[in-house]
């Protein structure tokens, strides 16, 4: 459904986003990573993507990636910082 919803609006940030999760979940990284990294495109000031790509950089074991995106999730919207634990 997301990918539908991401053809008929290219810049609908929410459902790259949610398309990433439901990557994520499957374990197919690469692809959330895309979806993420594009929805933060199209979004630059949408932080849940940068959040979530960086639990998928730490997934991934790409610790650096994912300390870059939490630093940016919180400089858009500090309400991120308590997350962080949560990625630790």
């Amino acid at each position: 459904d997301y990918t539908e919803a991401v053809k008929l609006d290219p810049a609908y940030a929410v459902g790259l986003r949610n398309r990433g999760l439901a990557w994520h979940a499957k374990g197919e990284f690469d692809k959330a990573i895309a979806d993420y990294t594009e929805s933060a495109r199209v979004a630059p000031y949408y932080a849940p993507a940068r959040h979530d790509r960086a639990a998928t950089w730490k997934a991934k074991g790409d610790y650096r990636k994912a300390l870059e995106d939490l630093e940016a999730t919180i400089v858009l919207d500090p309400r991120y910082a308590a997350a962080v634990a949560d990625l630790a």
